[in-house]
């Protein structure tokens, strides 16, 4: 009955995509952006910052607008966090993973027609590329990590030697707290860039095209 519910209430979101938090019993979740949408995107947090912070919450927004739908996805740890008041540690990447592939698949029930794309901040990201590995994604959107070298097509994590073929745009770092600047390479995409330093609106508009014309459904 609960996850019944809470499909409804993602369908619900879905539809209307106004950025308003919602909360299931597989954590929190926001939607930002209209349906129909060219393209979705499934953002996670990183390990200590939620989807409050200006960063993830600018890259929403600017994504928004350039027509790709995202769904800010909240891990149940956060949640609990954020109900308790106190800062507690992830647990372990697996669990992360595993509940990050049930989102997958209520989003996949509601709508297997828009291609599904996939990513997050640092942790969020490693979490997204993982879940790469064990199913097939239309890509992946990474910010933050240096998940693999940048003559490498594909993405793979250090920790397993696992290797995943989604087309994948990564920046290296996130945005400093000063003037919005992110130094950044994308070695993602099939190819390298010589660009080293973008602005976070520059890099969004970037990664929208890239969630419009990479996927490979």
């Amino acid at each position: 009955m609960q996850e019944i519910q809470d499909i409804d209430r993602l369908r619900e979101a879905l539809a209307v995509g106004d950025g308003a938090r919602h909360a299931t019993s597989s954590g929190g979740f926001i939607v930002e952006g209209q349906a129909p949408t060219s393209a979705r995107f499934v953002l996670c947090h990183g390990a200590g910052a939620g989807h409050d912070s200006e960063f993830l919450a600018r890259l929403r927004r600017q994504l928004a607008e350039r027509g790709i739908q995202v769904v800010a996805v909240e891990f149940d740890y956060m949640t609990v966090m954020g109900r308790s008041g106190r800062r507690r540690p992830p647990p372990r990447i697996e669990t992360l993973v595993d509940e990050l592939a049930g989102w997958r698949r209520r989003l996949t029930e509601l709508d297997a027609q828009t291609p599904l794309w996939f990513g997050g901040k640092s942790m969020g990201g490693r979490v997204a590329s993982l879940l790469a590995t064990r199913v097939d994604l239309a890509g992946l959107v990474l910010f933050g990590y240096p998940f693999h070298p940048p003559a490498s097509l594909t993405v793979c994590d250090s920790s397993t030697g696992r290797r995943s073929p989604a087309p994948c745009c990564c920046s290296r770092e996130p945005a400093t707290r000063s003037g919005g600047v992110m130094r950044s390479r994308d070695i993602g995409c099939r190819r390298r860039s010589s660009v080293t330093s973008w602005r976070v609106e520059t890099m969004t508009g970037r990664c929208s095209n890239v969630l419009r014309t990479r996927s490979r459904y």
